[in-house]
């Protein structure tokens, strides 16, 4: 599977501005989110939204796009699960393709001992990455994720209408009232967060995601 094949077009509305301009780099506050589906957009990046691809693609992948596209690997992230093969194969795609300045740490919940460990492993291993993760809703494990090392925290568990989690699992949270909870508390550690809109008719939170954040931010 090349790293031009299926991924969902979840746009999201995200803060990472400060991130990208430590890397000199410079994009829109939307991402493409790193989900599967048969309707692939491989074009984001090369038009200043920044993309996290899916944590299923192999080194090989990875290095089959760095060879052709590599203006557009300063505005994407490598995504990651959290088992010990997981870290292996993020370790072999940092490594083989330095220009990656980002890493995506992706589980649906984020709530558990054993993610905040990894994402101590990870800061640990990649000191001058920046680091994404999550999902969580709340300020204390946006608190806990920063302080463990993670940059910017995904925010946004079953928030209703534009995701399937709460209909699946019965578990969710409002997505208004955790972005206004976890930009408050990240932005007290001097983190950021991103909204991640969900994958059913996400496109009109993009616009008072965008909003909150914006207005918190000053």
């Amino acid at each position: 599977m090349s790293l031009r094949a299926t991924r969902e077009y979840t746009v999201i509305a995200a803060h990472v501005h400060s991130q990208l301009q430590k890397n000199r780099q410079c994009g829109t506050g939307l991402l493409d989110g790193n989900r599967i589906s048969d309707g692939a957009r491989n074009d984001g990046a090369r038009h200043g939204l920044f993309t996290c691809m899916h944590k299923y693609y192999s080194v090989e992948d990875w290095k089959a796009f760095a060879q052709e596209n590599p203006d557009c690997l300063p505005q994407m992230a490598a995504s990651s699960g959290t088992a010990d093969a997981d870290f292996a194969r993020l370790t072999d795609i940092l490594n083989s393709v330095p220009e990656l300045k980002f890493v995506c740490l992706d589980v649906a919940n984020g709530y558990s001992q054993h993610f905040v460990e990894y994402v101590r492993r990870v800061r640990a291993a990649f000191p001058k990455h920046t680091i994404i993760a999550g999902n969580v809703v709340t300020g204390e494990m946006v608190e806990e994720l920063i302080l463990s090392g993670a940059d910017i925290i995904k925010v946004g568990i079953g928030p209703g209408s534009v995701c399937t989690t709460r209909i699946k699992t019965g578990v969710g949270y409002p997505q208004l009232s955790a972005v206004i909870e976890c930009a408050d508390a990240a932005h007290g550690l001097k983190g950021h967060i991103i909204s991640v809109s969900g994958g059913r008719g996400a496109r009109p939170h993009v616009l008072f995601t965008g909003s909150v954040d914006a207005c918190l931010e000053d």
